[in-house]
């Protein structure tokens, strides 16, 4: 496996939006399959928008909603979207500590610290991340040499387009794209467990 990206934080507030103002499907099926149910306390780290945020309190899910990009200082999170964590910094006892596409659009040492704290301040971590699309992803760009990703591939990767293998490697390590950065995490070398995967996405709980 190739090493993390070591460089400076790329991402800057261009977290995923590809399902518009909808909740995402990985969210939902938390609510299905009962990893997250009515009544429990939830932080929404990386909330962006709120959309997960307002679909889970509808359901009855007490949900805090913390975004550093998106969120609006002055807000709530209880009931929109914090811009700081001055509200909880108090409390350690929520039920679920969730990420949405936030671990794969961060360098492995920001994956880290945002599991530090959310070790000392939930009793469940739940992190869904990007999966094998991501790939096809990297791989288009890289075959019609796409400014952002095939540049950074040559100064960060040292190579050149091999092969599917090569490719998923990078993937692993993280990329530049017109977005901001983008990672393919493996959490379960971390102790993490996977608990459902799909083409799209992945869901991990530890």
């Amino acid at each position: 496996m190739t090493s993390h990206y070591s460089g400076p934080t790329l991402e800057h507030g261009g977290t995923c939006t590809m399902f518009g103002n909808t909740s995402s499907p990985a969210v939902r099926e938390l609510i299905g399959r009962k990893h997250i149910l009515p009544n429990m306390k939830v932080l929404d780290y990386g909330a962006g928008s709120g959309r997960n945020a307002e679909w889970l309190r509808d359901r009855g899910v007490r949900v805090f909603a913390y975004d550093p990009f998106n969120g609006v200082p002055g807000d709530s999170g209880w009931t929109d979207v914090a811009g700081n964590l001055n509200e909880v910094n108090h409390m350690s006892d929520f039920d679920v500590f969730l990420t949405s596409y936030v671990i794969n659009v961060v360098p492995y040492a920001e994956q880290l610290k945002i599991s530090r704290f959310a070790k000392r301040i939930a009793r469940k971590e739940i992190h869904i991340t990007r999966n094998n699309d991501l790939v096809q992803m990297v791989t288009k760009a890289l075959h019609r040499k796409d400014k952002h990703v095939y540049d950074f591939y040559l100064n960060e990767y040292e190579g050149t387009v091999c092969d599917s293998s090569d490719i998923h490697d990078f993937c692993m390590h993280g990329t530049r794209t017109s977005k901001g950065f983008q990672r393919l995490p493996y959490m379960e070398e971390d102790g993490y467990t996977l608990i459902r995967k799909t083409h799209g996405y992945r869901i991990y709980m530890g």
